[in-house]
């Protein structure tokens, strides 16, 4: 009988330490064949023999301020514990079960002996998915900045290799994206320059931190990502093209304004405001100069109204030149024969003869002011219609017969454009009826009557 107890007891030991010193495991739950009190020998316990409970079938369960043993509880406990000393654990080196785990977590956490700088993520006795928990205690990371996939800290970092240079690079999770013109500029190829690893989704607002000195107020929007698609479409594109949102205006960016001038031509694609008269400079310098010499002329818009997208021709001068248009005879009602229609200049070289080629030589064509002497070309200024002849020849003051009676209707004998007459069949067609058989041979009357000094 004795012996049987003897041997159930060592079979009991036995499978005890058995299952005492298998191989650690930092996720086992609690076995159930210590899940009872069994009775071990605790060696090294200063020559004190007697036998004690399992630790384990008290410490499966919190002690006080001691958590519940969930890992190492397959190890001896005496390899680190002593169980009648002061109770403070003397390890052994962790790397001793745990090879090829002992890499350097940074310096901070350089493997120093012992258990050396494990237990700053590790608790003895809790598993090991539990050290996940412990990277905001020394590192500081808000979970809620960083989007659910990178929550947990190993998808990117390798625990015990804890360097940049062995961080997972984002292709591995992402693949490989169209960035940014990246083959020409060197920061948009690196993906952290505008995706901070622990808050990616702040990319947006990162241009500014390279591109601070550029204002954006284009569309009521300060968001560099509407033009400038940092993953999709032409990669080797600057920016999106105008046309992609303002498809109204164009088909195409070089469609409008007649086609061939750029958007970026007249529009500052950060601040896109309507085009301006410098704007209008940039190509149309020389009409531009012209226009500043009159008031009127110097907005663009003024004549051309049509849109600047679709310019169309100026607007007809009377819209704002009603009254010289609504005086100007028959043939002057061509404002550009005349004016430069940007500065409103006569035009250089113009003059009246220049259409009335046949009044050069007329005797009135270098009398005063010219032809405006007695026209004009248009109102509201100048001579409305030809004065008469005594404005400028008064009768008294007209030499030989231009006196006599008789002879006071100007017109009987001179038109405004051409040399007076004095020929037999003009002073006796139309007044001097009764001497046309006066000296017969005679062509001219003014050799005998005389009207000039």
């Amino acid at each position: 009988m004795a012996l049987s107890v003897m041997l159930m007891a060592a079979l009991l030991v036995a499978g005890a330490i058995a299952v005492l010193r298998r191989p650690p495991s930092a996720t086992d739950e609690v076995p159930s064949e210590l899940a009872s009190s069994v009775l071990v020998d605790l060696p090294g316990d200063g020559g004190v023999d007697g036998k004690a409970g399992a630790c384990i079938a008290c410490h499966k369960e919190p002690q006080g301020s001691l958590a519940a043993i969930r890992a190492h509880f397959s190890t001896a406990c005496v390899d680190c514990h002593g169980p009648h000393g002061s109770g403070k654990a003397k390890p052994k080196p962790c790397g001793n079960c745990h090879d090829g785990k002992s890499g350097p977590h940074t310096k901070a956490h350089a493997d120093a002996g012992a258990q050396g700088k494990c237990a700053d993520c590790h608790k003895p006795h809790a598993p090991a998915r539990e050290a996940r928990a412990a990277c905001a205690s020394c590192h500081g990371i808000r979970p809620a900045a960083r989007p659910k996939a990178h929550e947990p800290c190993g998808a990117c970092h390798k625990p015990h290799a804890f360097r940049a240079s062995k961080t997972t690079v984002c292709a591995g999770c992402h693949g490989a994206k169209p960035t940014l013109v990246a083959s020409k500029v060197r920061e948009h190829a690196a993906c952290a320059s505008c995706h901070a690893p622990h808050a990616p989704g702040g990319a947006g607002e990162a241009c500014r931190s390279c591109h601070a000195g550029q204002k954006v107020a284009h569309a009521g929007s300060e968001s560099c990502v509407g033009c400038h698609a940092p993953h999709a479409g032409d990669a080797t594109r600057s920016s999106r093209a105008c046309s992609a949102c303002h498809e109204k205006v164009a088909r195409s960016d070089t469609g409008a304004h007649a086609g061939g001038t750029s958007c970026q031509g007249c529009h500052k694609p950060h601040a896109p405001g309507p085009a301006t008269r410098t704007a209008c400079a940039t190509c149309h310098d020389k009409q531009s100069k012209l226009a500043s010499a009159n008031r009127g002329h110097a907005d663009c818009a003024t004549c051309h109204r049509a849109s600047t997208h679709k310019p169309g021709p100026g607007v007809a001068c009377a819209t704002c030149h009603a009254k010289e248009q609504a005086s100007a005879p028959a043939g002057h009602r061509n404002c550009a024969s005349c004016h430069e229609t940007h500065s409103g200049a006569r035009v250089a070289g113009a003059t009246c003869t220049t259409c009335h080629v046949n009044k050069a030589g007329a005797p009135h064509a270098r009398a005063g002011a010219g032809c405006t002497t007695c026209h004009r070309a248009h109102g509201p200024g100048g001579v409305a219609s030809p004065p008469t002849c005594t404005t400028c020849h008064a009768r008294a003051a007209l030499p030989g017969n231009h006196v006599a009676t008789g002879h006071g209707a100007c017109t009987t004998c001179h038109t405004s454009h051409a040399k007076p007459r004095s020929d037999r069949a003009t002073c006796t067609g139309s007044c001097h009826g009764d001497r046309r058989e006066h000296q017969p041979q005679v062509k001219v009357c003014s050799g005998c009557h005389v009207f000039a000094k």
